[in-house]
């Protein structure tokens, strides 16, 4: 009897092994075939080395040379390889090399099977671009987005906010957060609604555990995306786009005046503060000879903010453990003072840019949007050059009003580091992969260009120019105050210093004496902005 009863209880585990192993086959084949699922394709050779049985894939060797592998052992997890060097930012050509898609992570993805189930990007505005559209950019966007669904077995839903616009996607976010309820697993935003306002919700992960960003390909994102607590919080692109404040000339005024291009003056080294006093000076003129100027170099409204980023000032700075007010800093008080000298004693600005329009105002600092306005609907021949380099500055810095900010939710239903890895993957751009891959040059400047530089740099010799200066590492500012106090980012600080600073400042009062007399009100509003 006792030999019957274990037999029998035998033949049951047996069956029940069984029938798991066919319970779990579909996720699992689906996961081992990966990226090499389908039709045959050219793969990175650092992570698409994996073959699915009877499936053929070209891979690239060490040496350049094209090799094409036929039917082979699978293996596990989610298409990848099994893991053939360390886990961080290693330059050996495994997954976490410097040129793949991996670079600079803590951790190995190798293996990463998520099973199918699905993680979802929100994105502000359309979900997702037209498909079959003949499009490079379009056509490139859904090739890695499948290419990233199959390699760790996952759907990848993009979703857009109900109503779009910024102000809705912020209520929309926020609304779903305070609920408690799952929005998306990566959300995109610019850098000014996610510091202070989503990190000092907690809505944001620190990202510290699983990204080192002292790597030298996250290095120039480092100080955009740290917190007053010392972590890091965001992602962002392979290469890093960001919209940056310079100088807009109007290069038939200085032709006019015999002033060397500005541009080629920066490149020479000379692009400063007293360069640029003395093309203020030769460009404001009384052409008629009536007494009364009609044509001015600048205007004061956008001059004061160009003047305290190019001395490495800004309205609100980001200290070791606090936000505190940038403008008692003295590298802004010398650029205060120097606005005070071109309004009130050299007379060089017109009260605002309206006069840039008409072709009558030399320069503007301002951001690459205004300069496509210029050249397509005025009609001006204009260029551009970094801002002119404050005293203050001791190393060449870019200064960006924002950056794209994505940043993991924390009311995800997967783990930050599977979040990470498949927003990494998704937006590689794979040299080895006709299908993913657009040029880095051709994306900055062509007609397909992700960035749509183009628009914004006028001849090949700005856009070979940009293209250097903002993919080079370099010092990086981000301004934390935007100017619309219904959004984010100290908006409600942004109207005192203006009604309190600014504008006493462009009606002639000292600059150290506004500075002390709004002090106690800009320090209340601001902590209790922090609250």
């Amino acid at each position: 009897m006792k030999k019957l009863m274990a037999v029998s209880l035998l033949i049951f585990m047996l069956a029940m092994t069984v029938s798991g192993c066919k319970s779990g086959t579909s996720a699992s084949t689906t996961a081992k075939a990966g990226i090499t699922s389908g039709k045959a394709s050219t793969v990175s050779a650092t992570v698409a080395k994996t073959t699915a049985k009877s499936t053929a894939v070209t891979t690239t060797g060490a040496s350049g040379e094209v090799i094409t592998e036929g039917p082979g052992e699978e293996q596990p997890g989610g298409g990848f390889p099994q893991e053939e060097t360390g886990t961080g930012g290693e330059s050996s050509g495994g997954l976490n090399s410097d040129d793949g898609p991996f670079f600079g992570l803590k951790f190995s993805p190798a293996g990463m099977d998520l099973g199918g189930r699905t993680m979802i990007f929100s994105e502000r505005g359309s979900a997702f671009p037209p498909k079959g559209d003949g499009v490079l950019k379009n056509e490139v966007w859904w090739a890695r987005k499948e290419k990233a669904e199959k390699l760790f077995n996952v759907k990848i839903e993009n979703k857009a906010t109900s109503g779009g616009g910024l102000v809705a996607y912020n209520e929309e976010l926020s609304a779903n957060f305070m609920a408690g309820l799952k929005f998306a697993d990566r959300i995109f935003e610019v850098s000014w609604f996610v510091i202070p306002k989503y990190i000092k919700m907690g809505m944001a992960l620190p990202l510290d555990q699983y990204i080192d960003y002292d790597h030298p390909k996250w290095a120039t994102q480092k100080a955009a995306f740290r917190y007053i607590d010392g972590l890091h919080y965001g992602m962002s692109e392979t290469v890093m786009r960001f919209n940056i404040q310079f100088t807009i000339y109007n290069k038939t005024i200085l032709n006019n005046e015999g002033l060397e291009d500005i541009l080629s003056v920066y490149k020479k080294g000379q692009w400063n503060w007293e360069t640029f006093a003395d093309y203020c000076q030769k460009t404001t003129r009384d052409l008629d000879g009536d007494g009364i100027l009609d044509q001015y170099s600048i205007d004061a409204g956008h001059l004061i903010d160009g003047l305290l980023n190019s001395n490495g000032a800004s309205k609100i700075a980001m200290e070791e453990n606090k936000f505190s007010i940038g403008l008692y800093n003295p590298a802004a008080l010398q650029a205060m003072n120097f606005f005070r000298e071109l309004v009130f004693v050299n007379r060089v600005t017109c009260p605002d840019f309206s006069w840039l329009g008409t072709g009558k105002q030399a320069m503007i600092f301002a951001d690459s949007s205004l300069n496509n306005n210029l050249k397509n609907k005025f009609k001006l021949d204009v260029g551009t050059a970094p801002l002119p380099k404050g005293p203050a500055v001791q190393e060449e810095t870019i200064f960006a009003p924002y950056i794209s900010f994505n940043f993991v939710y924390a009311y995800t239903d997967f783990k930050p580091e599977e979040v990470i890895a498949v927003h990494m993957f998704r937006q590689f751009n794979d040299p080895n992969d006709p299908s993913t891959y657009i040029d880095d040059f051709e994306s900055f400047a062509g007609d397909a260009a992700v960035s749509g530089a183009r628009r914004s740099y006028i001849t090949d010799e700005e856009v070979d120019f940009w293209y250097k200066y903002t993919t080079n590492p370099k010092n990086l500012m981000v301004d934390y105050c935007v100017t619309q106090t219904t959004l984010p980012g100290f908006g409600n600080v942004y109207k005192v210093i203006n009604d309190g600073i600014f504008t006493p400042l462009k009606n002639g009062e000292s600059p150290s004496y506004a500075l002390e007399r709004i002090r106690s009100s800009i320090e209340i509003e601001l902590n209790n902005y922090l609250r």
